[in-house]
C-alpha cells in the first residue's frame, strides 16, 4: 500500500493496517507483542520507541512520516520459517501473602497486598509481550521458585530476557561465607523457608551470556537482596574486583545499626537514604528539621499506624490505593511492613537451620553471572517496604510511572521518577549485577528487547 494513502493509525485503531504496522515493528525489533490488529498500549509504546530511534516526533501515532521511516527499513512480512527478530521474553511473578507457621516459629506473616502486586506486575509483563507465570502462596515454596528460575535459564538463549518479580517479606540469616560486610545474607521469605541471596546468584549463574535478567523486589531488606548497591563510582558488575569496599563497609555498618534499633526515626525529605541514618551511639535524632514518622510502624499481624502517617508514604497526598475491603473497621488506611520481626526472624532461622546451611553450602561454588542483570528494589536496606490497603506502595508507584507502557526513558530515569513520588520513609533503589549491564540499563523499562 502507498504510504501516502495509508490511514493515520493511533490508539484504538484496528484491522489489517494495524497488523501490518505491528509486523513491521516486530521485525524491526521494537514490538514484542502479538500481531492481532489491535492498536493498544503495547503498540503505542513500540511506535514511540521507533519514533525516538529515528529522530521523529514522539507521539505514538503512526502517521505518514513514521510509516515512511518503517518502509525505508525494508521490514515487511517475514519469510516462511524466518525466526522472530526479538529474543524470548519470560516472566515469573511471586506474591506471598502468608507463610507456613510450622516453618516460621508459629508466625504466618499475613499480608494483604503481595498477591495483588504479583498480578500488577504480571499485567505489565503481559502488555510488554512476556510469557507470564504466577507463583503465590502456598505454591510459592523455595524449591518451586528456584526450579522455575532454572527452567527459564535453560530455555533462554542470547537476546532473551527474564523478568522476575517478588512481593513478600524480607529477612536475614547469618552469613557463613564471610562475603557480606554486615555478616548477614538477605533473604526472600518463601512459603516454606527463606531463599538466601546466594541461591539466587547460583540460579542466575545458569543463564547464558547475552541474556538479560530484570528483578523487581517489593520487600524489606531488598536494597541489596542481590549483591552490591550503587556506589560513588556508579554501576559495576558484582564480580568486578574494583568495587568500592569502603563504601560497602560503611553501608553495612549503618544497615546493621538500623536493624538493631528499628525505633530510630526515618530519614526525612532531601536526606540521603542511608548516610543520614544514625548509629545507636549517636543517640535519638531530634526531628527539628524535617517531617519524619513518629508513630510505631506496623509489622505483619499488628495494628496499623494512624492516618496521620499516610502522607509520609508517597509524598504530600495520602496514598489511596487498594480496595475498601482492606481498610480497618474505622475506615482508616491499613498499613503493614514487609519484614519479619527480629524475634520471628531468629526463630525461623533456628527452625530452618539445616536447610539454610545446606543451601549456603550448595551456593558456595557458584559461577560468575554471565547474564546482564538489574535489580529494582522497594527500599534501601535500612528502610522498610510498606503496603497500604492491599497493595505495595513501591509496586503501585512503579505501575503508575510505567503509565500503561507510555514511559520511554531508561531505567535510571525511571527509578528517579519513582523515588520522586515516594515519601521520606521508603527510597527505592536500582542496582546492577552480572555482565555488561549498560545496554540493559539504557532500555525502556520492561521492554522485552
Amino acid at each position: 500500500m502507498d504510504v501516502g494513502l495509508m490511514a493515520v493509525l493511533s490508539w484504538g485503531s484496528s484491522g489489517a493496517e494495524v497488523r501490518q504496522l505491528q509486523q513491521q515493528l516486530k521485525n524491526a525489533g521494537f514490538y514484542p507483542g502479538p500481531v492481532d490488529g489491535k492498536f493498544g498500549p503495547l503498540t503505542f509504546s513500540a511506535v514511540k520507541r521507533f519514533q525516538q530511534s529515528q529522530g521523529l516526533v514522539v507521539d505514538g501515532i503512526a502517521g505518514p512520516k513514521t510509516m515512511a521511516a518503517l518502509a525505508a527499513l525494508g521490514h515487511g512480512a517475514p519469510a516462511a520459517g524466518q525466526a522472530p527478530a526479538t529474543g524470548a521474553a519470560v516472566s515469573l511473578h511471586i506474591g506471598i501473602n502468608r507463610v507456613d507457621p510450622s516453618k516460621y516459629g508459629g508466625w504466618d506473616g499475613a499480608l494483604a497486598g503481595c498477591e495483588n502486586d504479583a498480578r500488577t506486575m504480571a499485567a505489565i509483563a503481559a502488555a510488554e509481550g512476556f510469557s507470564v507465570r504466577h507463583l503465590v502462596s502456598p505454591a510459592a515454596t523455595a524449591a518451586t521458585i528456584l526450579d522455575e528460575v532454572r527452567r527459564v535459564a535453560r530455555s533462554l538463549s542470547a537476546g532473551g530476557t527474564f523478568l522476575l518479580t517478588y512481593a513478600g517479606h524480607g529477612g536475614q540469616v547469618a552469613d557463613l561465607s564471610g562475603e557480606e560486610e554486615d555478616q548477614k545474607d538477605e533473604t526472600w521469605v518463601a512459603y516454606d523457608r527463606q531463599i538466601i541471596d546466594d541461591e539466587l546468584s547460583l540460579a542466575f549463574g545458569e543463564f547464558p551470556a547475552g541474556t538479560n535478567i530484570i528483578v523487581v523486589s517489593d520487600s524489606c531488606h531488598s536494597g541489596t537482596v542481590y549483591r552490591y548497591v550503587r556506589g560513588p563510582g556508579g554501576f559495576r558488575a558484582a564480580r568486578d574486583q574494583d568495587v568500592d569496599k569502603e563504601f560497602q563497609r560503611e553501608f553495612a555498618e549503618l544497615k546493621l545499626a538500623f536493624y538493631e534499633d528499628l525505633a530510630v526515626a526515618r530519614p526525612g525529605p532531601g536526606e540521603p537514604p542511608f548516610v543520614a541514618f544514625p548509629r545507636p551511639a549517636d543517640g535519638p535524632r531530634v526531628a527539628d528539621r524535617v517531617q519524619v514518622r513518629t508513630a510505631a510502624i506496623a509489622t505483619a499481624g499488628s495494628t496499623g499506624t494512624s492516618s496521620q502517617d499516610a502522607s509520609l508514604l508517597v509524598g504530600a497526598a495520602p496514598y489511596t490505593g487498594g480496595s475498601a475491603a482492606s481498610r480497618g473497621q474505622d475506615g482508616e488506611p491499613e498499613f503493614a511492613v514487609r519484614a519479619m520481626p527480629i524475634t520471628v526472624n531468629e526463630a525461623a532461622n533456628e527452625v530452618q537451620h539445616e536447610e539454610l546451611v545446606e543451601a549456603k553450602r550448595k551456593a558456595r561454588s557458584r559461577p560468575d553471572v554471565a547474564a546482564a542483570g538489574i535489580l529494582l528494589s522497594g527500599c534501601a536496606d535500612n528502610q522498610l517496604s510498606q503496603e497500604v490497603n492491599g497493595a505495595g506502595v513501591f509496586t503501585t508507584i512503579l505501575n503508575r510511572t510505567w503509565a500503561n507502557g507510555s514511559y520511554i526513558a531508561d531505567y535510571q530515569r525511571y527509578i528517579a521518577q519513582i523515588v520522586s513520588q515516594m515519601g521520606p520513609t521508603q527510597t527505592p533503589q536500582l542496582s546492577a549485577f552480572g555482565g555488561n549491564v549498560h545496554l540493559l540499563l539504557a532500555r525502556t523499562p520492561f521492554r522485552a528487547t
